[in-house]
């Protein structure tokens, strides 16, 4: 598996490019990041111009905006209502640049990524970076008794819907990739065909896949098929509620436009869709983190097409006094659901600089891309966290 090392992905800032509450997100991507992973897919022929990206975790559309920039048509999945909204404000704010240059406009469906595959069809890639409580707040006690005095609701963060993924508890991994990964609710898709529990011996079936990514024609069944997805999951406990069911067409100023019919009877303008469905995220008592990543991962699979490009964007926390590698976990978990293991990306968040000093001594200067809370935790003995990680897996 190669691993590379990528430097100054996070000196590019957002500035005008998000409308001011969108800095409200927790865990948006760095700008630098988003745009160096879409540049890099193009080189080393992960997609094309015009295929289709997905997010699961689509939040304010942080990879969308740079997907459609790159000639990528985008669709990404967000369960978190106000995150949907600033989605969406988003793509108002670059629509006159986008349409006046003939760049695709990305959408935002609110809705439960278990239900991924369901909402977007096939896709050839998908880009995402999953929520984790654990990896914004931290439970380093150094760390949250300086940057966090006092705080009693740092698992508030990702939002108040019910079936947040980044506020369940974490769960034991191991428990997740020691039982089937293709269980009957988890069967594999390729083509007209549904894989067994054992991941072999193709049983026929004809399967009906919806996407709603408008079509270049106005022909409603010529949606095309989903090309990359680009995400970064969540983390903290909820418990009831929430998720994904029917998508209904409705009227709107967008091409396509769904309603989401709340359990009061209300509805939403938007791209929604609803969560009345049996056995949402939310709705099962003993959920956590990676087995709903599981269920997230599965869908994933579902969705790509054979050959089909994952990257995942994840970082190492600190727990207890000691360094987590969730980047380590994730892949085991992606391994597990049957995807191949590509590359390994370092997105490093400090870099060193030598430059000659007087009498011949070389200055070494080090710039770290980390918050001042974070800095200073380290400098009196927590764990570092130097760097992010891409993972890139394919199908």
């Amino acid at each position: 598996m190669k691993v590379s090392i990528w430097n100054c992905c996070y000196d590019k800032q957002w500035g005008s490019m998000l409308n001011s509450e969108s800095f409200s997100h927790p865990a948006k991507v760095s700008p630098g990041l988003a745009e160096k992973i879409f540049q890099y897919g193009f080189e080393c022929g992960w997609w094309q111009k015009n295929d289709i990206c997905g997010d699961p975790f689509g939040g304010i559309l942080g990879f969308g905006i740079f997907a459609a920039y790159a000639g990528l048509r985008h669709i990404a999945v967000e369960l978190e209502a106000r995150f949907v909204d600033l989605a969406k404000q988003n793509i108002e704010l670059h629509r006159p640049i986008w349409e006046a240059h003939g760049y695709p406009i990305p959408i935002i469906l609110q809705g439960d990524s278990r239900r991924f595959s369901e909402i977007v069809g096939k896709c050839a890639a998908i880009c995402t970076s999953p929520p984790f409580v654990d990896s914004l707040t931290s439970k380093d006690e150094k760390f949250n008794a300086i940057a966090r005095p006092g705080r009693t609701d740092q698992n508030s963060d990702y939002g108040q819907i019910p079936g947040q993924i980044g506020k369940l508890k974490a769960g034991d991994l191991k428990a997740i990739v020691t039982s089937p990964p293709y269980a009957d609710s988890e069967q594999s898709r390729d083509g007209d065909f549904v894989l067994n529990s054992t991941g072999v011996n193709p049983t026929p079936r004809k399967l009906k896949t919806r996407s709603y990514f408008p079509a270049e024609t106005d022909n409603p069944a010529n949606i095309g098929k989903l090309s990359a997805v680009v995400t970064s999951p969540p983390f903290e406990k909820q418990q009831s509620g929430g998720g994904i069911g029917k998508a209904l067409r409705g009227e709107g100023d967008y091409p396509w436009q769904f309603m989401n019919r709340s359990r009061k009877g209300g509805s939403l303008p938007g791209y929604m869709c609803q969560g009345n469905s049996d056995g949402q995220i939310a709705d099962e008592k003993d959920e956590t983190y990676w087995s709903a990543c599981r269920q997230v991962y599965s869908e994933c699979h579902k969705a790509l097409k054979p050959g089909g490009h994952m990257i995942v964007v994840v970082k190492a926390y600190v727990k207890n006094k000691k360094r987590v590698p969730l980047p380590q976990q994730t892949l085991k978990l992606l391994i597990h659901l049957g995807f191949e293991p590509i590359e390994r990306i370092k997105a490093m968040l400090t870099k060193e600089s030598v430059n000659a000093g007087l009498f011949g001594k070389d200055i070494i200067s080090k710039k770290e891309r980390k918050s001042f809370f974070r800095r200073l935790a380290e400098s009196k003995g927590s764990p570092k966290i130097d760097f992010e990680e891409i993972l890139v897996v394919r199908k």
